[in-house]
């Protein structure tokens, strides 16, 4: 009976190895960490893409360079272009997605809805990457600002001017839905009050005092930025609204 081993490190000629994808799906995993934890960029990029996206949550959790897991994206895009990546193939690969930067995911389709609410609700996108994505989408979709494309865009937020959001009616933020202030990871202290702001004005939730659970709810993270006198004056009765994800 034989049993499964990793290839020992001196045994592999970095720059030609290829993972050989058998039955014996133990092996092969064994093999491909193998490859990609002493395999150089050569080697990665010979990987395939199916595999890849199969085991993109297992390659998350490994402690590689960052070279060799940005290599990943372009194993699993090949040789399309990066508009025609598809939403069922981001989401395989939602584990490594953070790790594309924020130009090459300006490329893709933003205007799929599916795709665009993908990149908004990814929790682990930085500020930077958010800048360059919004940018782009700002410019290819003049209604960028209608509540039903802000509702898709969710953490984009974070990367729109607040010159840019300081122009649009009152009534738009309160017709965002629910779910927009739980996703905007990438907002600094600064633009959560920015947008605290607003949704403290008199066409939107009003102060704080006359908030419902429902409202505390809508605030999402923008209940950190709530303080002093503002934060007392809530009913306690509406604090139920805070969730778990706010807590964190």
């Amino acid at each position: 009976m034989s049993g499964v081993h990793l290839p020992m490190s001196e045994y592999l000629h970095r720059g030609y190895c290829k993972l050989d994808e058998t039955k014996d799906y133990m092996q092969t995993a064994v093999n491909a960490f193998a490859i990609i934890l002493n395999g150089d960029l050569d080697d990665i990029e010979r990987l395939s893409s199916e595999y890849v996206l199969r085991s993109a949550r297992t390659i998350s959790m490994m402690k590689l360079p960052k070279e060799k897991l940005t290599a990943m994206w372009d194993v699993v895009k090949g040789r399309r272009k990066t508009i025609d990546i598809s939403y069922e193939t981001l989401e395989k690969y939602r584990p490594l997605f953070k790790y594309i930067n924020g130009k090459e995911i300006a490329r893709l389709n933003l205007s799929d809805p599916k795709i665009l609410s993908f990149i908004g609700t990814h929790a682990e996108l930085d500020r930077h990457q958010v800048g360059v994505i919004a940018s782009k989408y700002i410019s290819i979709n003049t209604k960028w600002w209608e509540p039903r494309n802000l509702n898709l865009m969710n953490n984009i937020l974070c990367g729109i001017p607040m010159t840019f959001m300081r122009q649009l009616p009152q009534n738009t933020f309160l017709q965002l839905s629910h779910q927009v202030f739980y996703h905007i990871h990438a907002c600094d202290p600064l633009q959560r009050r920015f947008y605290l702001a607003f949704m403290s004005g008199t066409q939107v939730l009003g102060k704080s005092y006359s908030w419902s659970a429902s409202d505390v709810a809508k605030l999402g993270f923008l209940m950190a930025e709530v303080t002093g006198p503002d934060l007392s004056s809530i009913n306690p009765k509406s604090m139920a609204g805070i969730t778990s994800k706010v807590n964190k």
